[in-house]
C-alpha cells in the first residue's frame, strides 16, 4: 500500500513501484496478444472492408471490360451498317 510522509520520499517510491508494477502487467499482456497474433491484427470489421473493397474492384474491372466488349460490338455493328449502305443494291 502506499503510505504518505511529509518528505515525499514514501510517495515517491510507492509511485515508481506502481508504474513497474503497471509496466509489468502491460508487457506481459503485450506478450500473449503477440503470441496470440493478435496483436496489430486486422480486426473482422476491417477484413470485412478489405474483401469488400476487393470484391468492388473485381467487379469494377470486369465492368469495365464488358464496356469495351460492347463499345467494339457497337463499332463493328456501325461499320457493317455503313458498308451496307454504301453497297449499290
Amino acid at each position: 500500500m502506499i503510505s504518505l510522509s511529509w518528505s515525499g520520499c514514501t510517495v515517491k517510491k510507492a509511485l515508481i513501484h506502481s508504474v513497474e508494477t503497471i509496466l509489468a502487467k502491460a508487457k506481459v499482456k503485450y506478450d500473449l496478444l503477440q503470441s496470440q497474433q493478435k496483436w496489430g491484427s486486422l480486426s473482422k470489421e476491417a477484413k470485412a472492408i478489405i474483401a469488400l473493397g476487393t470484391k468492388v474492384d473485381e467487379m469494377s474491372s470486369a465492368n469495365l471490360k464488358l464496356v469495351k466488349q460492347l463499345k467494339d460490338k457497337i463499332k463493328k455493328i456501325s461499320s457493317n451498317s455503313s458498308n451496307d449502305s454504301n453497297k449499290p443494291g
